[in-house]
């Protein structure tokens, strides 16, 4: 089974494959390099799938809704809407390509971008108050579980 998510309309996607234990693993390789070519590919087992799905096959809804949000907050502090909207996407582009490019932790690079008693930090600290991250990962576990329901009563 395979399981791509919408950017691979832009060729970004993250496509996760899971070989049923009979196949070669000259076909799985060509599996892989046919989805390659619509974004990063991953060989998973079948439970990873399932977690993939809750993760990176809604996850760009979850970030839709992000970046949503800090388009919100944009206009909220006095930028048009347009203008929100394209930092906001641009930003999440950046920071997501840094991460990918450097290989380097999420909190790592957080920690390179938060002064001491700075701005940033500030800011942080009112969204995690908020429950951001928290919300993020109930999300995802909503999700997951749905999926397990969803799952058995099929079965």
């Amino acid at each position: 089974r395979v399981m791509p998510n919408t950017p691979v309309d832009v060729a970004a996607g993250m496509i996760s494959i899971a070989p049923a234990d009979d196949v070669a693993k000259d076909d799985v390789a060509l599996v892989e390099s046919i989805f390659a070519a619509l974004g990063e590919t991953v060989v998973v087992s079948e439970a990873e799938l399932t977690a993939m799905m809750a993760l990176a096959g809604a996850g760009p809804a979850y970030v839709y809704v992000i970046m949503d949000a800090l388009a919100d907050a944009g206009v909220r502090i006095g930028l048009p809407r347009k203008l929100a909207i394209k930092a906001a996407a641009q930003t999440l582009f950046g920071a997501a390509k840094m991460q990918l490019t450097s290989n380097t932790h999420p909190a790592i690079l957080r920690d390179q971008v938060t002064s001491p008693g700075g701005t940033t930090i500030a800011g942080i600290q009112a969204m995690e108050r908020n429950g951001l991250r928290a919300a993020l990962i109930e999300g995802v576990v909503a999700c997951y579980e749905r999926d397990r329901e969803l799952a058995q009563t099929h079965e």
